[in-house]
């Protein structure tokens, strides 16, 4: 094998070899095909924490890795099929080592297309941008990210009724401002980033809807008046922030969706057919991580 350690080893080599060697590197196929074959592999579901090299000091450490737990009602996903949202919440008759009864998500299958997965990394990058910014001040000094929604833990009870599982970008509280004509005002408020691309920023009104249901679960869970949407312009860095405050009507039909998934699961009924996307809305169907499983009357996934 042709070891090159050193600039001298490179350029002892021929003209020819150093050019056929600068073509071969081919960094950004590489990184294509290493993204569809783990988009491709089995997911590897891990019921317990284990251990991890830590990238923060190049793998001299390590951190402790918690499995993402896609149990219950995670307020992102609020806006699916009510059909997807049944098995989020429900288990299989299977049972893996411990006795205990395996979850449907554990059978979830979900091919992302590479581009799409570097997409999804940029808006991790981002929200690990900005999260910085608020754990440095920008916001003042309340600011916690990744508050966590635990249905389990007993000290959101909104949270224990409705099972709903996730974690919240940051909550400020309190934020300090000044307002005019009552002066100096401390208020609990949400913030949810999200990256958008130009042509969507250039769009952009109000919230999102799907982004506007799931905050609305964190506001109305953590009793937080206030969100604020800051849309970032992951093209130029432009930004769009929309403080909203707490809908009840829109929380009203979450409540509603969210009892009759509860009802199917607890009664272990499968949601009828004309209640799924499977006839409200097929397209969303092709992409279901559940749809293998799920198997949809084939006329209609047609």
């Amino acid at each position: 094998m042709l070891t090159i350690n050193t600039i001298a080893d490179f350029y002892n080599l021929s003209e020819h070899h150093r050019v056929s060697i600068l073509k071969a590197i081919d960094t950004k196929a590489r990184l294509i095909d290493w993204l569809d074959t783990k988009a491709r592999e089995p997911t590897r579901w891990h019921k317990h924490s284990f251990k991890g090299k830590c990238r923060e000091c190049d793998g001299m450490g390590s951190y402790i890795h918690t499995p993402r737990d896609s149990r219950d009602i995670h307020p992102s996903q609020i806006t699916k099929c009510i059909k997807k949202l049944w098995f989020d919440c429900s288990v299989s008759d299977q049972a893996d080592t411990d006795g205990d009864k395996v979850p449907f998500y554990v059978y979830s299958e979900e091919y992302i297309d590479p581009y799409l997965q570097m997409t999804f990394d940029q808006g991790h990058g981002i929200h690990d941008q900005y999260q910085g910014y608020g754990l440095k001040g920008a916001w003042g000094k309340g600011y916690d990210i990744e508050v966590e929604i635990n249905p389990d833990a007993g000290d959101l009870p909104l949270a224990e009724v409705y099972w709903i599982r996730g974690s919240v970008d940051a909550l400020l509280a309190p934020y300090i401002i000044n307002v005019p004509g009552i002066g100096e005002v401390a208020i609990r408020v949400i913030h949810e980033y999200k990256s958008i691309n130009s042509n969507g920023y250039t769009q952009l009104k109000s919230p999102k809807i799907d982004h506007k249901w799931q905050a609305t679960i964190y506001s109305r869970v953590f009793d937080v008046p206030v969100v604020v949407y800051l849309y970032v312009n992951k093209d130029n860095n432009q930004l769009a922030d929309f403080p909203v405050p707490f809908d009840f009507e829109l929380w009203r039909t979450i409540e509603q969706k969210i009892e009759k998934v509860q009802y199917y699961v607890d009664g272990r009924q499968v949601p009828p057919w004309e209640e799924t996307s499977a006839v409200l809305k097929p397209k969303d169907c092709e992409k279901c991580p559940y749809l293998r499983i799920c198997n949809p009357p084939q006329d209609i996934r047609r």
